[in-house]
């Protein structure tokens, strides 16, 4: 993105619109599981492995999105603008979904640690 003076944080600081709802349910899952102490953590853990999966799905979706973004950008195909702007998008929600992916596995790992 800074070859092409753009800087991935510029008009790109929010949570992306199609991820807020799955941002807040893993926090909220994360929560859960963080408070709970009793036999309904490993029910709850095992549910955040799944999310935890679905979560590197999605990460992997969006780098197949980006590598197209890429081939369109390196053939010249589209508009510039619109294809910073795809690629902006997409570097974003694999940054959102990364640092989900990193809460899980800490959450996961201090409660299989107790």
């Amino acid at each position: 993105m800074e070859l092409m003076d753009e800087k991935l944080a510029e008009n790109n600081k929010r949570v992306p619109p199609e991820l807020a709802e799955l941002v807040f349910e893993v926090q909220e899952q994360l929560g859960e599981l963080r408070e709970t102490h009793n036999g309904s953590a490993s029910a709850l853990a095992i549910a955040m492995k799944e999310r935890r999966g679905e979560l590197e799905g999605l990460v992997a979706t969006t780098q197949e999105e980006l590598e197209r973004n890429f081939a369109r950008w390196d053939g010249g195909a589209g508009e510039r603008q619109e294809l910073v702007n795809e690629l902006k998008s997409a570097l974003s929600k694999i940054a959102y979904l990364q640092t989900l992916t990193r809460d899980v596995d800490r959450v996961l790992e201090s409660t299989s640690a107790n």
